[in-house]
């Protein structure tokens, strides 16, 4: 009998594909890894709202403080935190402004779930720069403070991540 004629005894593999085992490894490991990085996302994405409601609230304060410097006239922002909205006014003067009729912004409410708690019911801001001042707290929905925007009696205006 020839040499090529002889029947190979070895099981035969297939050339490609993976095994069963080396599946379950690698679902395995997809498993673990997702389990260790989903919660962080999660709560970068819940923490999102807020930062970016505190983002809004500064962007309004400077904003309103450019319009008080270039009309020279007073604004103000109006806080309603039990009805988590504010709102921006003009003033009919420079200082002692007793007509707060026209409405620049009307109210704005922030996003479900996001609550705010101001320390003042409104932030006055000057024709030169300067401010009332105040804090705004940004809150989750069980009143934990997750941001609080700061704007001094300078006017300078910043925000804080409560830890």
């Amino acid at each position: 009998m020839d040499h090529k004629d002889q029947v190979s005894t070895r099981p035969v593999r297939a050339e490609r594909g993976f095994t069963l085992t080396e599946l379950i490894v690698v679902l395995a490991l997809i498993t673990v890894l997702s389990a260790i990085s989903i919660p962080p996302f999660v709560q970068w994405i819940s923490n999102a709202k807020y930062r970016a409601s505190a983002r809004n609230i500064m962007s309004i304060l400077r904003e309103t403080k450019s319009k008080a410097i270039t009309s020279n006239l007073e604004h103000r922002v109006e806080f309603e935190s039990n009805n988590r909205r504010y709102r921006v006014q003009r003033g009919n003067r420079s200082s002692n402004s007793n007509d707060w009729g026209t409405v620049i912004y009307d109210w704005t409410i922030f996003p479900s779930g996001v609550n705010m708690n101001a320390n003042v019911a409104t932030i006055h801001l000057n024709p030169n720069g300067t401010a009332s001042g105040g804090t705004i707290a940004i809150q989750n929905a069980i009143s934990k403070t997750m941001f609080e925007v700061r704007i001094a009696s300078t006017g300078r205006i910043r925000i804080s991540k409560v830890l």
